[in-house]
């Protein structure tokens, strides 16, 4: 709610020095500035742009965090963060024989993407220090453009790269036939639960696609675009999410074989959750993301 409003004309703003928030230092005499603030600050933001009263309240409603708690890897895989994790984690990927492409947001969404070739090679690599690994609830979810719908991976754990590329952990795919997404929740014990498949995708359009996990149901569950398109309870599991993860496809093993099940098309927004997110929160992240927020 705006509260106060005053015209002051054309100004070029002194923003070029450092910033104190709270409190400031003695200076170089020894002089102190007693103001200071006691309470709690929360996400701090600046913008290069003023804000329109939507905009702000938009903000406001996503800072405050419907889906803010559980974040354990978000790469938005644009030209601005490449693949860095900006979930604060550190999860940084590498990619690999990729592009960049126009993201969901459309045409104000310029390099808003990562472009994967749909040949061996184009992919990105993730390591995995440990936040990565939720063993009883999870989400991954994505904004995904595919090109001549192929089986290929989506977000995939390997659990053996070196020596064995078809050995998995988790698995979050398009699989099957070419229009069907698919998660596969695996057991670090070796218990796989049944793949749940949907026949859902639509080739060279945008498509949000979600898989979750949640222990205290067992249930597994797919969303395209935030509508719940397949579930199946497979009881409990400790989900085997402790490996590296590859996306859009593998790197030969030590013996020099490939698996040739490549993505091709763009991939923005990857995120993974410690948490099974609801519909309303999967909705929530679609929209934001959409609209160029992170």
């Amino acid at each position: 709610m705006q509260v106060a409003s005053e015209e002051v004309g054309v100004l070029e703003l002194a923003t070029k020095y450092p910033v104190c928030m709270a409190g400031k230092p003695a200076d170089a005499n020894g002089k102190e500035d007693n103001r200071c603030f006691k309470g709690r600050i929360a996400h701090m933001q600046v913008y290069n742009t003023a804000l329109t009263q939507e905009e702000i309240k938009e903000v406001m409603d996503r800072t405050r965090g419907i889906a803010s708690s559980g974040l354990v890897g978000h790469w938005p895989l644009d030209s601005k963060h490449g693949a860095r994790d900006i979930s604060g984690y550190g999860n940084d990927g590498v990619h690999f024989d990729t592009g960049l492409a126009q993201g969901p947001g459309g045409e104000t969404d310029a390099d808003g993407a990562f472009y994967f070739k749909g040949a061996i090679g184009s992919r990105i690599e993730f390591p995995n220090n440990g936040a990565l690994a939720p063993t009883s609830y999870m989400t991954m979810q994505a904004w995904v453009y595919p090109e001549g719908l192929a089986v290929s991976p989506i977000f995939s754990y390997q659990t053996d790269l070196k020596n064995d590329l078809y050995k998995y952990g988790v698995t979050f795919w398009f699989h099957n036939t070419a229009s069907k997404l698919s998660a596969q929740f695996v057991d670090q014990g070796g218990k796989t639960s049944p793949e749940l498949k949907a026949e859902v995708m639509t080739d060279g359009e945008w498509q949000f696609v979600t898989a979750t996990y949640n222990a205290t149901t067992g249930q597994v569950k797919l969303y395209r675009n935030a509508e719940e398109v397949a579930s199946e309870e497979v009881g409990v599991l400790e989900l085997a999410t402790k490996s590296p993860v590859c996306m859009a496809g593998k790197p030969a093993d030590a013996n020099g074989k490939e698996d040739k099940r490549c993505f091709k098309g763009r991939i923005a927004h990857m995120q993974v959750y410690n948490i099974a997110l609801t519909p309303e929160q999967i909705k929530e992240v679609m929209d934001r993301t959409k609209k160029g927020y992170y």
